[in-house]
């Protein structure tokens, strides 16, 4: 930034510009959320595998709203978005989109870990 904008940045000093909290609501895109760890599965004594390798812990939408409550002085949150991940590569029939229990397991899911988070 200093080599496109050079002395047409304002200088700051510290303390002059707080960017922390300063929005006025968070807007969630959510599907799932997935924390890195640093050789986490090897120390619990887990085999890698390959559902392990990546050794990543996923987190649920409870803990992503706790964690944005705790850290951002609770601000209003807007899910913008959310969805399953549809393995299924080909064009299933419409009668088996209709009863797709796993979508809607999902949602029921995602649905009562948003009153949970609430609460």
């Amino acid at each position: 930034m200093l080599l496109s904008v050079g002395n047409r940045l304002p200088k700051f000093e510290n303390g002059d510009i707080t960017l922390k909290c300063s929005f006025d609501f968070i807007g969630l895109n959510y599907c799932t959320a997935k924390n890195v760890t640093s050789g986490k599965n090897g120390k619990n004594g887990k085999n890698y595998s390959y559902t392990t390798d990546s050794d990543v812990e996923f987190r649920g939408i409870r803990k992503i709203l706790r964690y944005i409550k705790d850290n951002y002085s609770n601000p209003p949150i807007f899910i913008i978005e959310n969805g399953f991940d549809d393995m299924n590569a080909g064009f299933p029939l419409l009668d088996d989109n209709v009863a797709d229990n796993d979508k809607i397991k999902y949602h029921e899911d995602h649905l009562d870990n948003l009153c949970k988070a609430i609460k």
